[in-house]
């Protein structure tokens, strides 16, 4: 019989085009600037997917804040070449929380793929990533570590808070997420929000 024919290469991805309704982000200013505009304080996004490029220490120690409008989706999605998984690192230095999000009514959506969120330290509630108002957020491939809360609120939350929404969680990992008034080790914390998803521990 002829020999077997070999099989085709797999086609490379597409290249990453930033531009339009897809954005690039290499610097924390970048990011700010993106979802949380200096110039307009409290607009509401349309949706739009971001690229992160970079590793980002949160150097000004002050969170992302971004409100998402009504029935829009928002997508963040880590791609550092080079390290663990393509996962990009966004760092709270032991100082601030990462990203405080909400949503302007139903059918506000975000997605948070490949990222580590970690060392971020919040007086209140919800240490590296906190979800109110309606929000529905799923996160995915992300890795949260050494986030931590003082001062603990009725939701608590070490790593992430939902107030008001729904979470989602596929393929994630905590490690070392503390609630520091009580020594213990909590990862989410909620309040009227469903959970739901796998992945890690505290």
């Amino acid at each position: 019989p002829p020999p077997p024919q070999p099989l085709p290469p797999i086609p490379p991805s597409p290249p990453l085009v930033c531009g339009g309704s897809t954005l690039c982000a290499h610097t924390l200013q970048q990011l700010r600037d993106i979802l949380d505009p200096p110039l307009t304080p409290g607009s509401q996004l349309d949706s739009l997917s971001v690229y992160i490029l970079a590793h980002l220490d949160f150097a000004d120690f002050r969170p992302v804040d971004m409100t998402i409008k009504a029935g829009a989706l928002v997508t963040l999605r880590g791609l550092c070449e080079g390290s663990e998984e393509s996962r990009c690192t966004v760092d709270g230095l032991g100082a601030t929380a990462l990203f405080r999000m909400r949503g302007a009514g139903a059918g506000a959506r975000l997605h948070v793929l490949n990222l580590a969120l970690r060392n971020a330290a919040v007086e209140g509630e919800g240490g590296a990533a906190a979800a109110s108002l309606s929000l529905d957020v799923t996160f995915q491939d992300c890795a949260f570590s050494n986030n931590t809360v003082s001062n603990l609120g009725d939701a608590g939350g070490g790593a992430v808070l939902i107030r008001g929404g729904n979470a989602q969680f596929h393929n994630c990992l905590f490690e070392n997420n503390q609630i520091s008034s009580t020594n213990r080790n909590v990862a989410i914390g909620g309040e009227e929000a469903g959970n739901s998803g796998g992945g890690g521990g505290a």
